[in-house]
């Protein structure tokens, strides 16, 4: 399999999921974004999961998403700071409760490297409404199985 480096559009992020709800809502109000409806919110657990899986294994999982798209989805994002050479540089967390009360990110999308004008564009419209919102890039998201 090969691996391949994607840009992730981070719009947001806080512990608060009510925030990260308020953020969503604004956004998508603003720019008419398609939510991905794969993930819900667990207010018992404190969790983002997969909703409604049929697999007993992955049912209130969290799991982060592994396929570029311009979906807005809440993801687990354990940041890095950057550094001189390279702004963008991030891990994304993987499955469980383990991530439960720990930073929510709102992304507005996965871009392979290929899009990255495409992901610019998006980035600096987002600008306009979410002044602090970035791009972490990712070489392994290919790598892994996907939900």
């Amino acid at each position: 399999m090969v691996c391949n480096d994607v840009l992730i559009l981070v719009v947001d992020t806080s512990k608060n999921f009510k925030d990260i709800k308020a953020s969503t809502n604004r956004l998508i109000k603003k720019f008419a974004f398609e939510m991905d409806t794969t993930k819900a919110y667990n207010k018992e657990k404190n969790l983002i999961h997969i909703a409604n899986s049929p697999d007993p294994t992955l049912a209130s999982k969290y799991t982060r998403k592994t396929i570029p798209d311009e979906k807005v989805s809440w993801e687990y994002l354990q940041c890095i700071p950057p550094t001189d050479q390279d702004s963008l540089a991030g891990v994304l967390q993987f499955l469980d409760d383990e991530v439960s009360g720990t930073t929510i990110c709102l992304v507005a999308g996965i871009y392979p490297i290929q899009e990255k004008e495409k992901a610019e564009k998006r980035l600096t419209a987002i600008r306009e409404e979410f002044p602090n919102a970035y791009f972490i890039q990712k070489t392994d998201l290919y790598c892994y199985w996907v939900y």
